[in-house]
Order: C-alpha cells, then sequence, then structure tokens
C-alpha cells in the first residue's frame, strides 16, 4: 500500500481532475474551431463533447477503483488469513489451505492426517496437502520439504502439495524437482492470493486496520526509534561534521544542531549498557 505522506491529497486530486477538464475543453474547442472557423458554436459543440468525455472518463475511473479495491482486498484479506494460520495447530493450518487450494483445484474425499491432509483428485489420485508454518523472515528449506514428502510416501499419495507461509528457497524449488511422488510448491504469494479469494477484507477490518495506521506512537516506541543503538555512528558523524563546519564558518547555526546530534550520540551510547531486569 501506499504511504500517506507519498499520496495524493484531495485538494491535489480535485486540481488534477480540474486540469484535465480544462484540457478536454481546450482541445474540443479547437478542434471544432478548427473544421467551422466561428467561436460560439465551437465553444458549444465543445462543452457538449468535454462534457461527454468527462463522463466517460469518470466511469472508467470508477470501474478501475472498483477493481483496485477488490484486488486491495483480496491482497489485504489473503495476508491476514495466513498470517493467522502461524499461531493455529498444524491439523487446522493444512485444513484451511486444502480448503483454498480446493477453489481451483477439483478435490474430494478429505480425510485428515496428524500432519496434514489426503484428497482424491480424478486425474491426479491421492493427494497429500500439508503446510509449513514459518515466519516470512526464515524461506523454507530441503528440510522442512523432505518432511512432508517423508508424510506423503507413509500415506502413499500420487502428489504432495506443500504450502508454506513463508517463500521458499531455490534449494527447496529444485529439490521438489527431483524428488518422488511428484511435488509442488506453493509459496507465501500464492497462498495468499487463494486466501484472498476466499476471505477478502471486510470494511471491519480495514476500519481496524486504518485505526492501527494512525494511532499515535507511544512514548517508548518513540524512544527507541530514536535512541536506536545503531544510530550512534551517524549521530556521531554528522556531529562532528557539523562541529567543524561551525569551526571552519564561524557561523552559531551550526552549534544547536551539532550539540543535538552529539548529545543523542552519548544517549544512544549509554543505553547500550543497560541489563535486563525483570
Amino acid at each position: 500500500m501506499q504511504a500517506p505522506l507519498g499520496s495524493p491529497t484531495r485538494l491535489a486530486g480535485r486540481l488534477d481532475r480540474l486540469g484535465l477538464c480544462l484540457l478536454i475543453l481546450g482541445l474540443s474547442f479547437a478542434w471544432f474551431y478548427f473544421l467551422w472557423g466561428r467561436a460560439m458554436p465551437a465553444l458549444a459543440a465543445g462543452l457538449a463533447l468535454s462534457a461527454l468525455i468527462a463522463r466517460t472518463v469518470h466511469l472508467g475511473e470508477k470501474r478501475t477503483l472498483a477493481g483496485r479495491e477488490a484486488a486491495l482486498r483480496r491482497r489485504i484479506g489473503g495476508e491476514m488469513a495466513v498470517d493467522s494460520l502461524l499461531l493455529q495447530p498444524p491439523a487446522s493450518a493444512a485444513s484451511n489451505a486444502a480448503a483454498w487450494l480446493s477453489q481451483v483445484v477439483a478435490l474430494a474425499d478429505f480425510r485428515p492426517k496428524a500432519h496434514g491432509i489426503l484428497a482424491r483428485h480424478d486425474t491426479a489420485g491421492l493427494i497429500w496437502i500439508a503446510c509449513l508454518q514459518k515466519h516470512g523472515a526464515h524461506p523454507a528449506g530441503c528440510d522442512d520439504l523432505l518432511a512432508c514428502v517423508r508424510h506423503a510416501r507413509r500415506e502413499k499419495a500420487d502428489l504432495c502439495v506443500v504450502c508454506s507461509t513463508a517463500p521458499f528457497g531455490q534449494e527447496a524449488i529444485n529439490l521438489s524437482e527431483e524428488i518422488t511422488p511428484r511435488t509442488r510448491l506453493m509459496g507465501r504469494d500464492e497462498l495468499i492470493k487463494l486466501a484472498g479469494i476466499a476471505a477478502p477484507a471486510t470494511n471491519e477490518q480495514l476500519r481496524a486496520l486504518g485505526r492501527r495506521r494512525r494511532q499515535k506512537f507511544r512514548r517508548e516506541l518513540w524512544q527507541a526509534r530514536i535512541l536506536d543503538f545503531r544510530k550512534k555512528r551517524k549521530y556521531l558523524t554528522y556531529g562532528l561534521g557539523l562541529t567543524a563546519l561551525y569551526l571552519f564558518t564561524r557561523q552559531v547555526i551550526y552549534v544547536i544542531p551539532a550539540l543535538a546530534l552529539l548529545l543523542l550520540f552519548a544517549l544512544c551510547h549509554t543505553k547500550k549498557s543497560a541489563r535486563f531486569t525483570l
């Protein structure tokens, strides 16, 4: 989603629309004036044509906006649904993944197992569906894939579908093409698309997400971001640089920011020595 400071304001949007309408009117007037050579008939015809074009543009924008809203709802709802799998029991996560997969693949005869779901397909035969519950920061690797394939062999499945809440590493992708039974991988992005079709974000979820984004920073979070120990070197570098500018130019304007940056450097340096306490 677009950052708040990067999105156009309401006034900017209205000015853009006004400019577009004036451009359409000017081009329409110029076209009819070129054809007829008379100003008043060209202005009347230009107004009518520009109104028709503006209405067409408005309807096109509404259709585009509706498509974008539906895609955004699917994306946000899919991310929420996939993230919810992380804290679910393994059987529940596999069941949800199988339900989402059944939207695009005709599956039947679902049989829940300890480590996944066993289903049947008309042409592929028995399908083993497993779900890896991993954080998105850690890609699913070969060991995760092999564990799912072992369960698929134990159930004598003809095809193994491994879903993951994290993306798959390249080594795991290469391994899936070599092992038996046939294995298909469904990473985080593909799983989000399927989950978004089944559970797009509702108005209540969007309002709750907006409230969380608009809420004010807590004092602790504000301090943690400013006094981050990793920023210590930057504070020192900029503080010494402004101090050097003051010594070189004798301009007092450099003194206050230099002292502020050096103070932040000192606070960041002392913060590291804090010890964890209950």
